[in-house]
């Protein structure tokens, strides 16, 4: 997958031709090719869907801080990280597209007796990448040494996020109040960044191809 490519986390040097280096940039943006949608792309039906693509736009414009959107499945959460990566991409911003059990395969790899980096170098590129989007921010099993990860991670991307040099989007299903430990909800609810939870229902039962 691209999120485990060695350039991972990286951007092409500014002496490359502009197209080149988005098309690099998209090689890394960890998405698929059906996912290749804008927020111009998804048709919207109601004020909940318009408010959480308004914040998507917002995002675009100024990629800074945290971003979480949280509400319950199938509403139109994972089109949202995916179009805004996609964007950015396209501005020529670092922007990487992952659930957050696949980073945390990602990590795991590299404790491969044949891997071909090690988890500080990798761990590196993910608390440096420009901007992160992490999907299913909530769907993991809890363990010791996934606890220990998230904190060390989501410590770095708060503090680079205050500095300006990074910035996150998460998604999950479950209140982040209910889900996450209370260190890591104090700087969910920074005020500094923005929190949303989008009621939507979910339209997957109904839906066609660029819904929301």
């Amino acid at each position: 997958m691209p999120v485990d490519h060695p350039d991972f986390g990286k951007l092409v040097p500014c002496s490359c031709w502009e197209a080149e280096r988005i098309a690099h940039l998209v090689n890394l943006s960890g998405l698929k090719q059906h996912e290749t949608h804008t927020l111009d792309d998804l048709t919207v039906y109601d004020d909940a869907s318009w408010k959480m693509v308004d914040l998507g736009r917002r995002f675009v414009v100024q990629p800074r801080g945290w971003l979480y959107l949280w509400g319950g499945p199938g509403n139109g959460k994972s089109l949202i990280l995916q179009a805004v990566v996609n964007e950015l991409t396209a501005r020529g911003v670092g922007a990487v597209y992952t659930t957050f059990s696949d980073l945390l395969d990602l990590i795991r790899d590299t404790f491969s007796r044949d891997a071909e980096e090690s988890y500080q170098s990798r761990f590196w590129r993910l608390q440096r990448v420009t901007v992160l989007a992490v999907d299913e921010f909530d769907k993991i099993n809890e363990t010791p040494w996934v606890s220990e990860l998230r904190s060390k991670l989501m410590d770095h991307r708060y503090r680079d996020a205050i500095g300006g040099e990074t910035a996150t989007l998460f998604a999950s299903n479950s209140n982040p109040r209910e889900a996450l430990p209370g260190w890591i909800c104090s700087r969910v609810f920074d005020r500094r960044f923005t929190v949303h939870h989008h009621q939507g229902g979910d339209v997957r039962p109904a839906a066609e191809w660029g819904d929301l």
